[in-house]
């Protein structure tokens, strides 16, 4: 951390000594946080907060550090309580995305994702957990079918986007076991065997295999807008 940083903090903590109310903690505990200093960070959210209960960037703040410290459910808690007070939160929505993602909650993450890029499309923050969801996922479905505790038919797109034809098929088979009788899943896994008809566009429009491997960054846009699309359907 530079000097000039260090000494800003300082400034913050002399004016906080004069004037606890001032709401220079909100800045001064994001500076301890960037020094790690997780408990000192709390204390200042905290007695900060004392005085401006309400304040939204001081109780995200203090859900990120409960979470960095490891107590899950008040980290929660106060990203909760941001969103009673404030439905379009970002960073709480992201904060809450993030716990999910990292227990492994993939489907939740993933709603608590859009709902945060519906309220800011363009935030940068919104686009950066985007790209670690995208990672995330694709991780977790290198596995086996038995193995893809949320396999769907958004991670089947996600294959057949970057053109795992093979992995879209286990994939696909694997929702088939849980419902045998849906006609849609075995037509659609019939044409990406190349067993159906090219002309069932009802299964064609979802099937999207490109003539070569995608960035990363290209394979999520295009997820999105076949989501958007589904919805579109709905």
């Amino acid at each position: 951390m530079s000097v000039d940083v260090i000494e800003k903090l300082n400034e913050y903590q002399q004016v906080l000594a004069q004037d606890p109310q001032s709401e220079l903690f909100v800045p001064l505990a994001e500076g301890y946080v960037q020094m790690n200093l997780l408990d000192a960070a709390v204390e200042v959210l905290k007695r900060g907060l004392r005085y401006h209960p309400r304040k939204v960037g001081g109780l995200t703040l203090l859900g990120r550090v409960y979470g960095l410290q490891g107590d899950v459910d008040a980290a929660r808690n106060q990203f909760d309580q941001v969103l009673s007070q404030q439905a379009d939160a970002v960073p709480a929505l992201l904060g809450l995305a993030e716990l999910d993602l990292a227990e492994g909650n993939f489907r939740r993450s993933e709603e608590r994702y859009h709902q945060a890029r519906s309220c800011s499309p363009s935030d940068a923050r919104v686009s950066a957990f985007g790209d670690r969801l995208s990672a995330a996922l694709t991780t977790e479905t290198d596995d086996s079918a038995g193995d893809l505790p949320c396999v769907s038919e958004t991670i089947i797109d996600l294959y057949l986007q970057q053109g795992l034809t093979e992995k879209a098929i286990v994939a696909l088979r694997a929702l088939l076991q849980k419902s045998p009788h849906d006609q849609r899943l075995q037509q659609r896994l019939n044409l990406v065997q190349g067993e159906g008809s090219a002309g069932d566009s009802s299964v064609a429009q979802h099937q999207v295999i490109p003539e070569r491997r995608r960035s990363s960054a290209q394979v999520f846009s295009a997820w999105l807008a076949v989501l958007e699309q589904r919805r579109k359907h709905v």
